[in-house]
């Protein structure tokens, strides 16, 4: 497969730098490489390549949510930060990640 995320995955392109926070059978969470986000940047990966929600199986809807509510609940107690945002743009990489 072509796809960047997917080789990630499979270990035929590097790792992120230190790893995932979360490596599941469903999703994948790692920090955006340093050229791409502001420290604190989490990148959410969907385990199986998908592009969006209407193409996700209901394993992987039912997990999304409680995977969220972990993921602010962690941020907000480290960072003190009032509000998470979580953006979803597709465009470059034609995987699912938010």
């Amino acid at each position: 497969m072509n796809c960047f995320l997917c080789q990630k995955h499979e270990g035929i392109i590097a790792p992120p730098p230190g790893g995932y926070i979360l490596d599941g059978e469903y999703w994948k969470i790692c920090h955006a490489p340093v050229d791409r986000g502001p420290l604190g940047t989490l990148i959410i990966e969907s385990s199986r390549h998908f592009l969006d929600f209407a193409q996700a199986n209901p394993d992987e809807l039912a997990e999304y949510g409680p995977l969220l509510k972990q993921i602010y609940t962690a941020l907000k107690t480290i960072t003190k930060a009032e509000r998470i945002y979580q953006l979803i743009i597709l465009e470059s990489v034609p995987h699912f990640h938010a």
